[in-house]
Order: C-alpha cells, then sequence, then structure tokens
C-alpha cells in the first residue's frame, strides 16, 4: 500500500514538471517533456509551445541549441506573429531575431491596402482597395526579414478561399510584402489549369504609389 502510494506520488510530481512553463531565451516554454541533451543542448517534447510577445510557436518536438540561439522544430509546426501564420513539417529558425528556414510549408500574411492615384488623362491600373491576405506555399520558405520570403518551388495567391480560384506557381519568389514581389519561371493557375507561362513576372503587392502591371482577379 505504501508503495503504491509513493509510485503515485512521484507519478504526480513527473507530472506536474512535464506541464510547468519555463523560460527559455526570453520565450515561455510549455512541454510534456524536457530533456537535456547537451550543456546547451535541449529536446522538448510533445505539445511543445514558445511564446514571446505576439509570436507562438507550435510542434510536436523542439530541439533548442542555447549557444547558437537555434531551435529546429518538427511535426505540426505553426509559427504565429502577430497577424501573420505559417505552417510547415519542419523549420529551423533563430530564436532571437525569429528568421529562419520552414520546409513543405505554407502561410499567410496581411498585406495593407496601397493608395490609388489618379493621372489625369490618363488609365488607373485597378488594384486592391482594401487590405489583401496573401496565401503563400513552397517545397522550402525562407524568412529573410519581417516582410521578406524566399519561397522555393511554390506560389502565391490573394485569393485565400478554401480552394483558390487561381495562384502563381514558379520556380523561385521573393515576396515582399507592401513592396514589389519577383517570380522566376511563373505559371498563372486558373482553377487548377495552366493559363499562361512567363519568364519573369513583377507582382505589386505595396503599399502606396501606383504600381504597374497584369491584373490578377481576386474573390
Amino acid at each position: 500500500m505504501i508503495r503504491i502510494a509513493a509510485a503515485a506520488f512521484l507519478l504526480l510530481i513527473a507530472t506536474s514538471d512535464a506541464l510547468a512553463q519555463v523560460n527559455v531565451a526570453g520565450y515561455n516554454v510549455s512541454a510534456y517533456s524536457q530533456e537535456k541533451l547537451g550543456e546547451k543542448h535541449w529536446k522538448l517534447s510533445g505539445a511543445v509551445e514558445l511564446e514571446r510577445g505576439d509570436t507562438r510557436v507550435y510542434a510536436d518536438a523542439i530541439e533548442y541549441f542555447e549557444d547558437q540561439e537555434r531551435a529546429v522544430a518538427t511535426g505540426n509546426v505553426v509559427v504565429v506573429q502577430g497577424e501573420n501564420r505559417i505552417a510547415a513539417d519542419r523549420a529551423d529558425f533563430n530564436t532571437k531575431t525569429q528568421l529562419g528556414t520552414f520546409y513543405q510549408a505554407s502561410g499567410i500574411a496581411t498585406v495593407r491596402a496601397p493608395r490609388q492615384n489618379q493621372v489625369r488623362g490618363g488609365i488607373s491600373v485597378p488594384q486592391m482597395n482594401q487590405e489583401n491576405d496573401v496565401y503563400y506555399f513552397g517545397e522550402v520558405v525562407e524568412k529573410l526579414g519581417a516582410k521578406k520570403y524566399k519561397i522555393t518551388n511554390g506560389g502565391f495567391s490573394t485569393c485565400v478561399q478554401p480552394t483558390p480560384r487561381w495562384d502563381l506557381t514558379a520556380d523561385t519568389i521573393i515576396l515582399n510584402i507592401d513592396h514589389y514581389t519577383l517570380l522566376r519561371q511563373v505559371l498563372l493557375n486558373v482553377k487548377g489549369v495552366p493559363l499562361f507561362y512567363m519568364p519573369f513576372f513583377y507582382y505589386p503587392t505595396k503599399e502606396d504609389d501606383r504600381a504597374t502591371g497584369f491584373l490578377i482577379p481576386t474573390y
């Protein structure tokens, strides 16, 4: 009877420790298990959550390298920063700069509405007149800055229905939120059907001034 009570007590302590939140590099961390693999090398497993400011990271497991300020997240990875969100199979990112690389990834970022300028005697190019969400995806998505992404073998669309009616796919995309987006080896797909090919394409995703180019439908 004493042994059973002691075992139950130890199990209760272990469960409490596993669910407790600790602070790592400015992040509040929650995980079912925390294992120290080296002097500055930790492995967090089971419903891992990292939180700092408006940033939240979710994953099945995260390895944290304290001396490198680096984290490698695997399994159902989701990173939320403000209104922006990215999901991936795996992510390798810097815990200080919050920049990194995401594999087999997709995400949503908000583009602010540009201001429409009227040209006397000319033609105004139709543009987005309200805040729009950009849906993007790729085999590899590198976050290069707060609003800059490099996408390899992927695409993006401003049609964010469950099944986008159109998207642009390309070998390489430099996605600049609130600026121009550059695509190389581009296909415009409408309802899953390739419509036409372009070797290069500039898509305006900038906040102000006029932006010329093809008019892409919005829904």
